[in-house]
């Protein structure tokens, strides 16, 4: 009885053994290419992978792993962080993945590396040293904006006189039904306008001469927009009304201000980003095998 049970368990060890065997020889012996009569299996192939590119992808996924690890004692991002993380990708040309699943874990991350340069790697010194950098281009003052966007001229007109005439920011985008927005703006010049002329107060007409326009269509009821009563028909052209709200000098800025830290960032992500994967190797215990 004895010896018939260990027959079977034998005949099952030596099948388990074979599927085993077969597997090992189908995923590293069969042919991948051939080349006259010449045959060019996976195992040929793998071994060229993993001699040039195993550190590589080892380093990768150590990393990344870093990041998530220490993720852990930041907050989660929210939609706007996630919306400000894609608009960095565009400004410094990072692509981003296809999925949209995985375009999401990768902005979480970029998320991530941002909150930690910002606590641990950006210092006052470099971003004092970017300040000064960024006035040679920019000049000594860094300017506030009120904008209001439409695509109607005469609208436009009509904000720009009300503006003029001191009506409240309120009561202009009840009576246009449009949305005011402000913005800083660290240039000399924005919207085909040269801010360094205008004084604190004055209202000024352009046109958003940008490939996509910056009207927010969602903003506007146009069934409740009276074309005939506004004049001028909309086109595909925005119009936009500036008026100077502040003139500040540049060294008055926080050198901590989320816009300083962002723009330095945009114009140092690889350095900060080299710096934070040696901070976080040289904090967390790494075996590598």
């Amino acid at each position: 009885m004895f010896r018939k049970i260990s027959t079977i368990i034998l005949s099952i060890l030596l099948i388990v053994s074979l599927l085993i065997n077969l597997k090992y020889l189908s995923e590293n012996y069969a042919t991948a290419a051939t080349i006259s009569d010449i045959e060019i299996n996976k195992k040929q192939i793998n071994q060229v992978l993993k001699d040039k590119y195993w550190d590589k992808s080892l380093d990768d996924v150590i990393d990344n792993n870093l990041i998530k690890l220490e993720s852990k004692n930041y907050k989660k991002p929210t939609k706007e962080d996630l919306s400000k993380m894609e608009e960095f990708t565009n400004v410094v040309r990072i692509s981003t993945p296809g999925t949209q699943e995985e375009k999401q874990k990768y902005l979480e991350q970029l998320f991530y590396i941002h909150e930690i340069a910002k606590k641990n790697t950006v210092t006052d010194e470099e971003l004092k040293n970017y300040i000064k950098e960024a006035k040679k281009d920019t000049g000594e003052y860094y300017y506030e904006l009120l904008k209001f966007t439409t695509n109607s001229h005469e609208v436009a007109k009509n904000i720009e006189n009300d503006l003029k005439a001191g009506k409240s920011i309120d009561t202009i985008e009840q009576l246009y039904n449009v949305k005011a927005s402000i913005e800083k703006k660290y240039d000399t010049e924005a919207y085909e306008v040269k801010l360094s002329d205008l004084s604190v107060g004055q209202v000024v007409l352009s046109m958003d001469m940008s490939e996509n326009s910056e009207m927010d269509h969602s903003q506007m009821d146009h069934s409740q927009m009276d074309h005939s009563e506004m004049g001028t028909e909309s086109n595909n052209d925005s119009h936009l009304v500036i008026q100077m709200l502040e003139k500040s000098e540049i060294d008055d800025l926080d050198i901590r201000s989320e816009d300083i830290v962002d723009g330095y960032l945009m114009k140092e992500y690889f350095t900060e980003l080299i710096e934070i994967k040696n901070l976080l190797r040289s904090k967390y215990d790494i075996d590598i095998r």
